[in-house]
């Protein structure tokens, strides 16, 4: 019997064992904008655009809904705005509770000192990215470099303010993290942008005559939008403007006042001490042809 009844379990856990070995996680949509090539290792791919060939010799999925997002020129706005609000998604979901919690749980920052790292369970998800948005706020805002994070005083501080904490690697700080906050705050302008009106367009030095970009810059906005084309009074720059004016009459084609002001200035300032060193040097002959 008891030969019988391990028999039966083999042939019961066998089946099972050969369906978990199976299974595969779904590939990710994004794949379907790509050109995929496997590599050496089990499921990893090369990429390669479908809309603008550039290639990676790694394909991330992540990556690559990111470069559909904001970073491929070629790619049509139906399938740009998908990308978008996947990686909008991936925030907004939480954004309420985790308003919510870190209302309910404001800490000192003594109860986390002399903590039992040994003990400390890990934080939930939400809070995790919570302070992970909050993290490269601070590095952005700050100017300060990302290799900070994996500096060992730096890894330090933070197990000790919060130990629960898992610090994310300089890599996914300036990668992924930092372009999803890239294609959020795009997102946000583009939002603002599309319900302003009578904006204007101000450049500082140009170096294609055909205007060629800036018509792209208002063809994405919306031509209509705007009240006027501002830049200095470079050749290139008026060449640029006259252009654009042509096209949109209704675009008032202006130079730029306070670089006006600071020629004038200039110019002022340079006769003024020109003189005045004139006066300075004729007045030094004099006292020394006098002695």
């Amino acid at each position: 019997m008891p030969l019988n009844k391990t028999n039966k379990r083999t042939r019961q856990i066998e089946p099972e064992q050969n369906f978990k070995s199976k299974v595969r996680r779904p590939q990710d949509s994004v794949w379907e904008h790509f050109i995929k090539t496997p590599l050496s290792t089990a499921g990893h791919f090369t990429a390669e655009c479908l809309y603008c060939e550039k290639k990676w010799t790694r394909g991330r999925p992540q990556e690559l809904q990111v470069y559909l997002a904001k970073d491929c020129l070629n790619v049509d706005e139906k399938t740009r705005r998908e990308y978008i609000q996947k990686i909008l998604q991936l925030y907004n979901d939480d954004d309420t509770e985790d308003n919510k919690c870190f209302r309910i749980e404001q800490l000192n920052i003594t109860d986390f000192w002399d903590v039992d790292q040994n003990s400390v369970e890990p934080l939930s998800k939400q809070k995790q990215e919570a302070i992970d948005q909050c993290l490269l706020k601070a590095f952005v805002c700050c100017s300060t470099p990302f290799a900070v994070v994996e500096n060992p005083f730096f890894v330090d501080l933070i197990r000790k303010l919060q130990p629960g904490y898992k610090l994310p690697s300089r890599e996914k700080l300036a990668g992924i993290m930092f372009s999803h906050a890239v294609v959020r705050i795009e997102d946000q302008v583009n939002s603002i942008l599309g319900k302003a009106m009578n904006l204007t367009l101000g450049l500082d030095g140009w170096t294609n005559p055909s205007a060629s970009e800036i018509e792209d810059v208002l063809q994405k906005i919306g031509p209509d939008k705007f009240a006027a084309v501002v830049t200095d009074n470079a050749a290139n720059c008026a060449l640029a403007r006259s252009i654009i004016s042509e096209k949109y009459p209704f675009i008032v084609n202006t130079r730029c006042i306070a670089h006006c002001v600071n020629l004038i200035t200039k110019d002022v300032l340079g006769k003024f001490l020109s003189i005045f060193l004139n006066y300075f040097i004729n007045l030094l002959n004099i006292l020394v042809i006098n002695n």
